[in-house]
């Protein structure tokens, strides 16, 4: 845990590009089946915040290769399931035939650029999960990962780590730190570009993109920050997701778990 020390006291927010209130958010476990699908249509809003403190204390991991940020023509489900299969291939290649995952540059994992092979295994996950225009459920979205595995002669193990009061921290934390990625399926979704969650002496700022839509993202890693006043008190703790985010930019950026992420489901996707 780093204790990260700084000056200020007054927790200041400021919203920008918004005609009107939010819409009230989301949480929890949707109330019907939805269709998750890429948000090309999806209205958006941003929120701009200042938050002052006098120290705060982070907790975080991330996997240092990353992912690829390969990008289907279809929908965010076979994104998603693509870059977590790219994931798999780094650990166990030939998994995605006839696609070298990369290499090792000064000490660096360096993806490779997504090539026709990589296209050709979006389609089979398109298929196998028997996906249309409209997106994917999430069972067809599990079924379609377990069906691929096997038709590679790998065996997907799939744990689903949602709780009543949302993701498991401990299980998500634990799954990263043991070379595994997860799958977040969301109905709303706050996203941040890393470049946009800048660091100053005694204050943060922070960029959230607010999504309506109903999305799956895979995860890496996690960043928990909290915000400490000079009477040593918290009064902020907020937690992020290290993400394959599925749009157009940032392709890798986080989703904030707070009210404006309504989270289904979610679940450890392993392939041996």
């Amino acid at each position: 845990m780093k204790k990260i020390f700084s000056f200020t006291l007054l927790l200041v927010f400021a919203l920008v590009g918004i005609a009107g209130a939010f819409p009230p958010p989301k949480t929890g476990q949707a109330a019907q089946t939805p269709i998750y699908a890429d948000t090309g249509g999806a209205s958006s809003q941003t929120l701009v915040e200042t938050i002052n403190y006098s120290y705060k204390e982070v907790d975080s991991y991330f996997n240092p290769c990353k992912l690829p940020a390969y990008k289907s023509s279809y929908t965010c489900g076979m994104t998603a399931g693509g870059n977590l299969l790219a994931h798999y291939n780094r650990v166990d290649p030939g998994l995605i035939p006839n696609v070298n995952p990369g290499i090792i540059f000064l000490g660096q994992w360096l993806w490779t650029t997504q090539t026709a092979d990589v296209n050709v295994m979006f389609d089979s996950l398109y298929q196998k999960m028997g996906a249309n225009s409209a997106g994917v459920t999430i069972s067809q979205y599990l079924n379609g990962i377990s069906s691929y595995a096997t038709s590679n002669g790998r065996t997907a193990t799939i744990t689903n780590i949602m709780t009543s009061s949302g993701l498991n921290a401990s299980q998500y934390k634990a799954a990263f730190q043991n070379n595994k990625v997860i799958s977040v399926f969301v109905d709303t979704f706050a996203i941040v570009d890393p470049y946009s969650y800048v660091f100053y002496q005694g204050y943060d700022t922070v960029t959230t993109n607010i999504y309506y839509a109903a999305h799956v993202m895979t995860a890496y890693g996690y960043y928990n920050v909290s915000y400490y006043n000079a009477q040593n008190q918290m009064f902020r703790s907020d937690t992020y997701l290290y993400v394959q985010t599925g749009l157009n930019s940032p392709a890798l950026g986080f989703v904030k778990l707070n009210q404006y992420t309504g989270v289904d489901d979610g679940y450890i996707i392993s392939i041996n």
